[in-house]
């Protein structure tokens, strides 16, 4: 990224920086050193915790992008009448049983 500017130890977008100086902060009693240290403080705490989520997220969307690619060929149809547990005595298990009986 080029034309960044830096504040606190952040690299910010010129435009962000003016808006923030210029236009946010005026009249909140928040200085503007003060609100990029505590920007920088807040990025600095959580980066690592939300690097490892986006880690978490990318690893189960792979699972669902194939879990969609396996199933495309059966149809939503088959993907979706996969047979779920039912509770052994239940009416609804001696309707099931009976139901698979007839297949």
């Amino acid at each position: 990224m080029k034309d960044m500017i830096e504040r606190a130890g952040l690299k910010v977008a010129p435009v962000l920086a003016e808006f923030i100086e210029a236009r946010a902060l005026p009249g909140t009693g928040i200085g503007s050193q003060s609100f990029w240290e505590g920007s920088a403080n807040i990025f600095n705490t959580f980066a690592p915790e939300n690097r490892k989520l986006l880690v978490a997220r990318e690893e189960m969307q792979t699972k669902l992008d194939a879990w969609h690619r396996s199933t495309h060929a059966l149809g939503i149809q088959a993907a979706l009448n996969v047979p779920r547990q039912r509770k052994q005595g239940s009416r609804r298990h001696q309707w099931y049983q009976s139901t698979m009986t007839l297949r």
